[in-house]
């Protein structure tokens, strides 16, 4: 006794329809990190900093593209960096929060109100954490840019992406 056609084709999506369901239950949504907005907050909400602008881009070069965050720090008139430490691992822990893909590299910039770059001891803390080969983009004295990479990042804030929010640290900014 063979079945009618059209109950063949009802069973038939049926299974399909299984399938997919099936299937569709072991998938999860990609993790994303936090928006801009949220670190730039957070960055604010800082006794000392004026402005804080945080992007990620994607940055296609051939068939490779790759993620990068940059975080820009006005730091405001009569304050000035109190633990240089403590501010690049909490950026690039900021850094390792943000954005919708893990990011390859990550650029920090911080500068007065003028926008002139401010000395903030990044050299010893780059070396305090055996980071002794990161790219600087111009003078960092007069308005240059410093790119860790994901290496970095990883080191203070685990493989896991995206990093769980950093607390802000005490002095991080501190009155001249």
């Amino acid at each position: 006794m063979s079945l009618p056609r059209h109950a063949l084709r009802l069973a038939a999506v049926g299974v399909l329809v299984l399938a997919v369901s099936v299937g569709l239950t072991g998938c999860t949504p990609a993790p994303t990190g936090r928006s801009a907005t949220d670190v730039e907050q957070q960055i604010e909400s800082i006794p000392g900093v004026e402005n804080a602008v945080a992007r990620w881009d994607a940055v296609q070069s051939g068939f490779v593209t790759r993620q990068t965050v940059g975080i820009t720090i006005t730091v405001s008139d009569g304050y000035r960096i109190g633990d240089a430490d403590g501010l690049i691992v909490w950026l690039a822990r900021q850094a390792w929060s943000l954005g919708p893909k893990r990011p390859g590299s990550m650029g920090i910039r911080l500068e007065d109100s003028s926008g002139k770059a401010v000395e903030w001891g990044w050299k010893d803390a780059l070396v305090k954490h055996g980071w002794d080969s990161p790219v600087t983009v111009g003078d960092m004295n007069s308005g240059g840019l410093l790119i860790l990479f994901d290496s970095n990042m990883v080191s203070v804030a685990g493989e896991s992406w995206p990093g769980p929010v950093p607390e802000t640290p005490a002095n991080l900014f501190v009155k001249n």
